[in-house]
């Protein structure tokens, strides 16, 4: 016996008739007492059946587990305390193990011969007794007794040795029979004399009596409506129609036959027989499912006399007896001819829909129709990502979006995208959800799509890029150094060198400009930014002095100055060659002056018109030689041998004529030296020494040395 009977209630929802007053008539008829001969007055009120739904509290019989069991999927199962670890639970608290385990929790590995932790310890049963594995203690078989089972249960003698306990009853001494559960003894050498034989007493050979069970036959059953009682456990085996654990108790409500495994088919609330499960059918029905009306289909009363008034298309049966109305499921109303109350469904109406989220229930079977984004068995589900509509049948049609109105698949885009569909990219001076938040970067950066962080061109920093590089800085993020010589810094945004006035020279940097770009590849969008980086250049850093005949800033003056000069690279003064002056060294040093800057004088020249320009040299007159034209020249005269004067004078005739055309050469020359020089000082002339360094100093003539 698992389960116990116990009563539990429950309220129902009843249709019940009842008479209301419909009319009332005042007549006069004769008194009943004989002494009055006056005519009393009789009041008569005429009814009229109405019918009204009522809750009515009604209780079924249940069943719960006995104590040592717990009910699983509607069957009681036993409870075992200690978990069988290797074995299953067989009856409270007792475990059947697996081959190879033993213990009460099936938890020992130990062989029949170990026992105790470790199995370290040697079992001593003998005679096949079989070890504790916790304790040690022997358990005997039978014909054994003792510590170690080392005794046995009787002595050799005249009789036989070999047991004769029958159906599993164990030896005792003198041949006494310890019978199994179910068993009773019978002597088997009935008169035998102790001489002849050890086993006088029972054998356990006889079955328990009707109404007796366990050890010795000693329990009585209990056991009603034809009930055996198993003469080992003593538990009842019902007969049909029964059940309990005395068998008391009909099946239930629906069921019959033995162990109540059949199940009733009978029709319009009949009941059937608990034994052999027959109908017993409701006034008004027969058949042997009691599914056949006494009435004609659409007449009902005790002579059929009355109409039934039920909406037939919504009616399942017309009660032939009281001519209620048994509605079709989802029909309810006195004649089936409303339909449920929201929220219910099935036959009278009475069950609950469990609808969510707008769902509407089918008064019928109580399915629920979803609304539009929800799904499931109570539309408790949202549509799974990617569908919408009724039915979630309908796919997104979304590009770049997290996801989609299970409702009206509505596309909610992902932070710098925009359109119905998602697939508008933020323009460049918007960004975020649906590109409503307008870009903050200034000087030209690009903003991100998704949170509108800046990226700033070379040469900016800080969060809105509105902060130049630091002097000295430049690039992305002003993360380079300036590497010029001879300079005033380098642009921010490319490195490039802002040499000083007379030097040129590239950075040896260039960078590109970042660009965010958001590209998608199988639906799935990512975002790629060329970074900024530098590329190598051979180019010189401001070390390098403009080229001859430039100076200035990015040497884009050129020198105007005369006479083979040079000038400086930075300002562009003329740096003149020794022999002449001026601003564009357009001078020649003045009499008495040569050299640098014309700052030194002539040496005393004798016969010398004036020393050179450049040199310092004395020009001598014709005639006359030396360091400073202090010595005449000789002239070798020839003498005739002959006397005769006339060639004498034609000789020295013709040296003088020959220095007056020296003289004249001589002038010509330096006329034409001197126009030569005129025209110069129009045409720039550039010249440039390698080995020269830079200096500041200038000098012109007839002033002293100094700087400028």
């Amino acid at each position: 016996m698992t389960k116990s009977l116990f009563l539990s209630s429950f309220t129902t929802s009843v249709k019940e008739s009842y008479a209301q007053p419909f009319d009332q008539v005042k007549y006069e008829e004769t008194c009943f007492e004989p002494w009055s001969a006056n005519k009393c007055t009789r009041h008569r009120i005429t009814y009229k059946t109405l019918y009204r739904q009522v809750v009515k509290m009604d209780y079924r019989r249940r069943y719960q587990c006995c104590r040592g069991f717990y009910e699983s999927r509607n069957k009681c199962v036993p409870r075992c305390t200690k978990e069988c670890v290797h074995g299953r639970c067989v009856a409270p608290d007792r475990c059947q193990c697996e081959s190879g385990w033993r213990g009460e929790d099936c938890s020992s590995s130990c062989n029949a011969q170990q026992w105790g932790p470790g199995c370290r310890q040697r079992c001593e049963c003998q005679n096949g007794g079989e070890c504790d594995v916790i304790k040690g203690s022997c358990q005997c078989p039978a014909g054994y007794t003792g510590e170690h089972c080392q005794e046995p249960c009787m002595r050799p003698s005249r009789c036989p040795v070999r047991c004769p306990c029958q159906n599993g009853g164990i030896c005792q001494g003198r041949g006494v029979c310890l019978c199994p559960p179910g068993w009773m003894v019978r002597n088997l050498c009935t008169g035998c004399p102790l001489s002849l034989s050890l086993f006088q007493g029972a054998v356990c050979t006889e079955r328990c009596p009707p109404g007796r069970f366990g050890p010795n036959c000693a329990k009585e059953c209990l056991c009603h409506n034809g009930g055996h009682c198993d003469p080992e456990k003593g538990q009842c085996q019902c007969d049909a129609g029964y059940t309990g654990d005395r068998c008391n108790e009909e099946c239930p409500v629906g069921t019959y036959g033995v162990d109540c495994k059949g199940v009733c088919d009978c029709a319009n609330g009949a009941r059937c027989y608990n034994i052999h499960g027959g109908c017993l059918c409701e006034p008004g029905f027969k058949g042997p499912r009691c599914d056949h009306r006494m009435c004609t289909d659409g007449t009902y009363g005790m002579h059929c006399e009355h109409h039934c008034l039920c909406n037939s298309q919504n009616t399942l049966s017309c009660h032939p007896l009281k001519g209620e109305c048994t509605c079709q499921p989802g029909w309810a109303g006195l004649y089936c001819n409303e339909t449920c109350d929201h929220g219910y469904y099935g036959n009278g109406c009475l069950e609950p829909c469990v609808c969510v989220n707008g769902g509407v229930c089918d008064t019928v079977k109580g399915e629920c129709h979803c609304a539009p984004g929800y799904t499931g068995l109570h539309c408790e589900k949202l549509c799974e990502n990617g569908f919408y509509g009724k039915g979630c049948l309908s796919p997104c049609t979304c590009v770049n979006s997290i996801a989609c109105s299970p409702i009206d698949g509505t596309c909610f885009c992902k932070e710098g995208w925009r359109g119905l569909d998602c697939s508008i990219a933020c323009s460049e001076d918007t960004w975020g959800s649906g590109c409503n938040f307008t870009c903050q970067c200034a000087n030209g950066a690009s903003c991100h799509p998704a949170d509108g962080s800046c990226k700033c061109t070379a040469g900016w920093r800080g969060a809105s890029c509105d902060e130049p590089c630091p002097i000295g800085t430049f690039g992305p993020g002003c993360q380079h150094k300036c590497d010029c010589l001879h300079d005033e810094g380098c642009e921010s945004d490319t490195g490039q060198c802002l040499c000083l006035p007379g030097w040129t020279g590239r950075t040896s940097f260039a960078f590109v400009r970042p660009i965010w770009c958001t590209c998608t590849y199988n639906n799935s969008n990512f975002e790629i930014s060329t970074a900024t980086h530098p590329i190598s250049s051979a180019g010189l850093r401001c070390t390098q002095q403009c080229p001859e005949g430039t100076w200035g800033l990015q040497c884009n003056q050129t020198c105007s100055c005369l006479n083979s000069a040079t000038c400086q690279a930075h300002t562009g003064t003329c740096l003149c060659k020794p022999g002449f002056w001026g601003d564009q060294c357009q001078h020649m040093c003045s009499a008495g002056m040569f050299g640098e800057r014309c700052s030194r004088q002539c040496p005393p020249c004798v016969y010398a018109s004036s020393c050179h320009h450049i040199t310092g040299d004395c020009l001598c007159l014709p005639g006359y030689t030396g360091h400073l034209c202090e010595q005449e020249k000789e002239l070798s005269m020839m003498v005739p041998v002959s006397p005769v004067e006339k060639d004498s004078l034609g000789a020295i005739a013709g040296i003088v004529v020959l220095v007056i055309l020296v003289v004249l050469l001589l002038a010509v020359l330096l006329l034409y030296r001197r126009r030569q020089q005129d025209k110069q000082s129009n045409t720039p002339v550039v010249s440039f020494s390698s080995t020269r360094t830079v200096s500041l100093e200038y000098a012109v003539p007839g002033m002293s040395h100094g700087s400028f």
